[in-house]
């Protein structure tokens, strides 16, 4: 198993705070948030390639506390709105 951080980040801003990278494999323009971990920064489907590619894939997957509870503040906000 890699030591390797692998940031899924996604092709739109959600945040106004939100890092822009550019995605490892295809060069297109992607987003994290600012205390997402240093690491690869790869889109989803540049990521779901690499997984079906290798059936050895031994990656995990983790979200921040601070990305869940952002996430849930602003669905909560979104909700009160309507």
């Amino acid at each position: 198993m890699s030591d390797e951080i692998i940031v899924i980040c996604g092709p739109e801003s959600f945040f106004l705070d939100d890092v822009e990278e550019n995605c490892v494999d295809c060069g297109s323009k992607v987003f994290h948030r600012p205390h997402t971990p240093k690491g690869t920064y790869i889109c989803l489907r540049c990521l779901l390639k690499r997984v079906s590619d290798n059936p050895r894939f031994q990656g995990s997957f983790r979200v921040t506390k601070e990305t869940v509870k952002e996430v849930l503040e602003e669905l909560k906000m979104r909700k009160t709105k309507h």
